[in-house]
């Protein structure tokens, strides 16, 4: 007896069941070239400029995929089957999150950043629920939904088939054909932007190592840089107490005062205006952290060889002519303070390195029974009022310098007083607690000998904006706000360009202690500011590409780095040698710091 052939809606199913899982993918890509389009168009002026470079580099996984699901339907052993299909969730899985991670942060998924953050569990769990309560909650479920149905679809079971397994190879092997083609590459945005998952973790020009021969002549005749050095005439009367707060993704495009579209900041605009403020300040990094290593250490966030792209922080772990050593030089003590989890990416052994006399987040008794936001942190309000508190209780008589971490504007920024996802009430919740920080600090008299320093620790993981990139051009990127309050002599309104990096010679200067800097370190809190002769951004968007400001801040370059082969890209400073020795041989020391640490694990 003849088996009875499967009727034709069957054997039309059977067909299309391996083409459901990559027409679910297409839809995916197609999702990400259109956001990823309306991004870039938002500052470039150039809508659907992108799509096509978009889909063209994506083109590689969905060959991939087909490729896998092709092996599926050829091989009869069904413990290998199921690798094969679990190896395509993952790699569905893994671009949904890229996705997710570039919609929201505008930063690619780096396999360094999921080593370096994935324990963070918790962080993670309150990021993700945020974004379920943010406007766009809609569309994160439904691309959550499709993503599900993508990964259901690849591992539906089906039945071997040689006919149906050669024509997925096939098709696999036409659209890699097809990734192959030349296509040009977009003049409008980084090619970070447009590549693919897998061409981003790839390229390791930013983890090249230096060979032992460029390493040794390093060592050998370290770079000289121009020295500005500083000899104390006589020891300052009154010392005064400083504050410096680090306020989470605070940017330039925030500030009405600084041409900034959000206007998000109309009591530090107004503070601003009443005392000092910057026109062009930048950060050194993309990162919170990139913002804590330059403030505090003056160094640049320089991404170590080696690394995978992370800066962990014990490569930055400087004693030397940091904010910390020279307040112990000036007799001062050193606080640290954050309302967050000093647990995430091991901040405190990092802090207790470079000094700090004093160390508290999250944990401290001020806190408890208080509503917890991300990070475990309370909202703003009560990081400033347990530092108002410690104030009032010190019975040190030594003056202080106290570094402050904010954490409610964090993305996806919840404005705290709704529980609410949405960017600008955030930012002008934070901008109330900052003013109201301000009138409790001149309410105590500490303006009469304090001074009070407010910036950014990062320009907002966020798509530029309309307009930023026309002002600013590359810098816009790096841009945030300072602001100066108090008992200091210097300009009301400073138009050269200074950076993060400069606020341990500023602090120096400040408390007229002996010290020298060199040219990648300017000081500000002093009558006649006087900026670096350069300044350096490591950038998020290239990992290998560190921007150098040069001629007063007025003129970019742009050092790829690449190990021996590092070079730079289109015009350069006069003085590129020693910059760019000067970059090499900190990356060296950095890569130096931690590997003790990874030999130990």
């Amino acid at each position: 007896m003849k088996p009875s052939k499967p009727a034709p809606g069957r054997r039309l199913a059977a067909w299309l069941a391996p083409l459901l899982p990559l027409g679910l993918l297409l839809a995916l890509l197609c999702v990400r070239a259109v956001r990823t389009d309306a991004m870039v168009g938002a500052y470039t002026g150039c809508t659907g400029c992108v799509r096509a470079s978009v889909l063209h580099h994506d083109a590689l996984l969905l060959a991939l995929l087909a490729a896998l699901l092709g092996l599926d339907l050829l091989l009869r052993w069904r413990a290998l089957r199921w690798l094969l299909r679990l190896l395509a969730a993952t790699l569905i899985v893994a671009w949904a999150a890229d996705f997710a991670v570039f919609a929201a942060l505008t930063q690619r998924l780096y396999l360094g950043d999921v080593l370096m953050f994935g324990g963070e569990g918790h962080a993670l769990r309150d990021f993700a629920a945020a974004l379920l309560h943010s406007p766009q909650r809609i569309d994160w479920l439904l691309a959550a939904a499709l993503v599900l149905a993508t990964v259901l679809a690849t591992l539906w079971q089906r039945a071997t088939s040689p006919v149906r397994a050669l024509s997925m190879l096939a098709l696999a092997g036409f659209i890699w054909l097809l990734w192959l083609a030349p296509l040009a590459p977009s003049r409008y945005v980084h090619p970070e932007v447009v590549d693919n998952l897998l061409e981003v973790n790839l390229d390791n020009a930013v983890d090249a190592r230096y060979s032992p021969g460029y390493r040794a002549a390093l060592r050998n005749d370290p770079p000289q840089l121009a020295q500005r050095c500083r000899t104390a005439t006589a020891t300052p009367t009154a010392k005064p107490d400083v504050i410096l707060v680090l306020v989470e993704s605070l940017s330039a495009y925030h500030s009405a005062l600084l041409d900034g579209d959000m206007d998000a900041l109309p009591r530090l605009d107004a503070l601003a205006r009443q005392n000092h403020y910057f026109t062009h300040f930048l950060a050194n990094g993309f990162t919170t952290n990139g913002g804590r290593i330059a403030a505090y250490t003056g160094r640049a966030p320089l991404p170590p060889p080696g690394l995978g792209r992370t800066l962990p922080l014990s490569a930055y772990a400087f004693t030397r002519d940091t904010l910390v050593d020279y307040a112990h030089q000036a007799g001062y003590r050193a606080a640290y303070f954050t309302s967050g989890d000093l647990g995430f990416v091991n901040s405190k052994p990092w802090l207790e390195s470079l000094g700090f006399d004093h160390i508290e987040g999250a944990e401290n008794p001020f806190y408890r029974g208080m509503k917890r936001w991300q990070f475990n942190a309370p909202a703003d309000h009560a990081l400033f009022a347990r530092v108002l508190n410690w104030i009032e209780h010190r019975s040190d008589p030594q003056p202080f310098v106290a570094a402050l971490l904010t954490v409610s504007s964090h993305p996806p920024f919840i404005d705290p007083d709704t529980g609410k996802v949405d960017q600008l009430a955030s930012f002008r919740y934070v901008d109330a607690q900052l003013g109201w920080f301000h009138d409790q600090l001149a309410a105590r008299g500490f303006f009469q000998h304090g001074v009070l320093l407010v910036t950014g620790d990062h320009r907002s993981m966020t798509p530029l904006r309309p307009g930023e990139y026309t002002r600013w051009g590359e810098s816009a990127y790096s841009r945030v706000p300072l602001v100066v309050m108090g008992a200091v002599n210097m300009p009301k309104v400073i138009n050269q360009a200074f950076a993060q990096t400069d606020i341990p010679a500023s602090f120096a200067d400040l408390v007229g202690i002996d010290h020298c800097r060199s040219a990648a370190h300017g000081s500000f809190l002093r009558p006649d500011p006087q900026p670096a002769g350069f300044l350096l951004h490591a950038s998020g968007q290239e990992r290998n590409r560190v921007d150098v400001y040069y001629d007063a801040g007025r003129r970019q370059a742009s050092y790829l780095l690449d190990g021996d082969d590092s070079h730079w890209q289109g015009d350069k400073p006069a003085n590129w040698r020693r910059i760019q020795r000067y970059i090499d041989a900190q990356r060296i020391r950095e890569a130096e710091f931690v590997r003790p640490v990874h030999a130990a694990d």
